[in-house]
C-alpha cells in the first residue's frame, strides 16, 4: 500500500472540479499503482473510472505506455537512496560545523532567556534548511516546489510505500514545521503533536482523540468556531506580549499548548527572525546550495539503480522530497553533535520544540 503527500497552493475553500487529495485517497488506487509498477497497460486496468481520475490529476501519464508521473519512494530503493545521500549529508554538516561560532555570534542577540544552541535549532534546522534555502533552490532550478497541472491546479504529489522502514527513517526525521500564525513548532512528523495547528485541523475534521478533547471542550465552552481557534489564540498572545489582559479561555489553552506557564511566555519569542537567518547564513548558504545542486545535477547517474529516477517526473520534482531526507538527517546529526539543542521527546507526539514568531 502507498501514502501520498502534497506541496500545493490550492484554495480548498472553493469547490474543486477534481480534488487530487480526494482522488488519491480512494479505494483502488493502491491496486492500480501496483499494476502500473508491474507493467500493466491502460486496457489491463479494471477500474477505468478511477484510472481516468488518476490521469486527470497527472498522477499517471499515458504515452507509449502507462507510467507513474510523480516521485514514488519504494522500500526496495530506500537503502540505495540513503547510501547515495551520505556524501552530500556529510558535506553539508561539515559546512555548518565550520561556521558554528559565527552562527552563535549572529544569534546572540535573540531572546536572552534561551541559549544560542536553542536559537540555532530554529534558525538553522528549521528557518534555513526548511525555509529560506528553498528560495535559492528555486532561483537555481534545483527543486520543484509546486507545478501547474492540466487541471489548472498548482501542486506536487509525493508518494511512498507504506512500510515501517520508510516511515521510521523519513517521517521520524527532524523536518516538519507546524505553523498557525505566531505559533510555531518544528520536529518530527511522526505522532499527534500537541500544537495549535494540529488541534485546529483535528477539531475541524471531528477527529478528536483524548489528547485534544480538553481543547475541543474549551472551544465549545467559549462558543468558538473550530476554524477560529487560531485567530483567538493569536490575538491573545499579541495582547499578552503587550502586558494586556486576555480571555480566560485563551489563557487556559495557551497553558495546555505549552506556550505559557503561570501567566508567563515560556518559549523563545522571535521578531523578524527571517532577517537574522539571512544574515547568519550569508557566508555559507551558497556552499550548501552548491553541494545539493551538484547531487541533483548528477541524480540520474547516482540513483540509476533505483526505480525513483525512472518514473515520468523530473529530477527537480524528485529533489524536493529527497532534500527532506537530506536536511532531516543533517538536523539529526547537528543534534547528536550538540551544535543545536536536542528537541523534547513527547510520548505519542514525536520530538519537537516550540517558539513564537512575530513579523513587523
Amino acid at each position: 500500500t502507498f501514502q501520498f503527500g502534497f506541496y500545493d497552493s490550492i484554495d480548498y475553500s472553493k469547490q474543486l472540479e477534481i480534488d487530487p487529495r480526494v482522488v488519491l485517497n480512494q479505494q483502488g488506487v493502491d491496486e492500480i499503482i501496483n499494476q502500473v509498477l508491474a507493467g500493466a497497460s491502460a486496457e489491463d486496468i479494471e477500474n477505468q473510472a478511477l484510472l481516468s481520475q488518476l490521469l486527470a490529476i497527472d498522477a499517471l501519464i499515458l504515452k507509449d505506455k502507462l507510467q507513474i508521473a510523480f516521485p514514488l519512494f519504494l522500500v526496495d530503493d530506500f537503502d540505495k537512496i540513503q547510501r547515495a545521500l551520505k556524501p552530500t549529508i556529510t558535506a553539508i554538516i561539515r559546512v555548518i560545523e565550520n561556521h558554528k561560532e559565527q552562527i552563535y555570534q549572529g544569534i546572540s542577540s535573540l531572546d536572552p532567556r534561551f541559549t544560542p544552541k536553542h536559537h540555532a535549532y530554529f534558525a538553522i534546522c528549521a528557518g534555513l534548511l526548511d525555509g529560506i534555502i528553498f528560495d535559492e533552490f528555486e532561483r537555481n532550478s534545483i527543486v520543484t516546489t509546486s507545478k501547474i497541472h492540466n487541471n489548472g491546479l498548482s501542486y506536487l504529489i509525493i508518494g511512498s510505500e507504506k512500510h515501517p522502514k520508510i516511515i521510521e527513517e523519513s517521517v521520524d526525521l527532524l523536518c516538519s514545521w507546524n505553523r498557525c500564525g505566531h505559533f510555531v513548532s518544528f520536529g518530527t512528523s511522526l505522532g499527534a503533536r500537541l500544537d495549535v495547528y494540529r488541534a485546529r485541523q483535528r477539531i475541524i475534521a471531528g477527529n478528536i482523540t483524548p489528547q485534544f478533547a480538553s481543547i475541543a471542550a474549551i472551544c465549545q465552552e467559549a462558543d468558538w468556531e473550530p476554524r477560529a481557534l487560531g485567530d483567538h489564540l493569536n490575538q491573545a498572545i499579541e495582547r499578552k506580549r503587550l502586558g494586556l489582559t486576555i480571555e480566560p479561555y485563551a489563557g487556559r489553552l495557551l497553558e495546555i499548548f505549552g506556550y505559557v506557564k503561570d501567566a508567563e511566555i515560556i518559549v523563545p519569542v522571535y521578531d523578524n527572525i527571517r532577517q537574522t537567518i539571512v544574515l547568519i547564513s550569508e557566508p555559507f548558504l551558497d556552499k550548501i546550495v552548491g553541494i545539493y545542486g551538484d547531487f541533483v545535477q548528477n541524480m540520474d547517474k547516482i540513483l540509476s539503480d533505483t526505480q525513483l529516477v525512472h518514473f515520468e517526473c523530473t529530477r527537480e520534482d524528485i529533489a524536493n522530497e529527497v532534500w527532506h531526507l537530506v536536511f532531516g538527517e543533517v538536523n539529526e546529526e547537528l543534534v547528536r553533535r550538540g551544535i543545536v539543542k536536542q528537541p523534547v521527546s513527547y510520548p505519542g507526539q514525536g520530538r519537537y520544540l516550540k517558539c513564537l514568531e512575530f513579523n513587523n
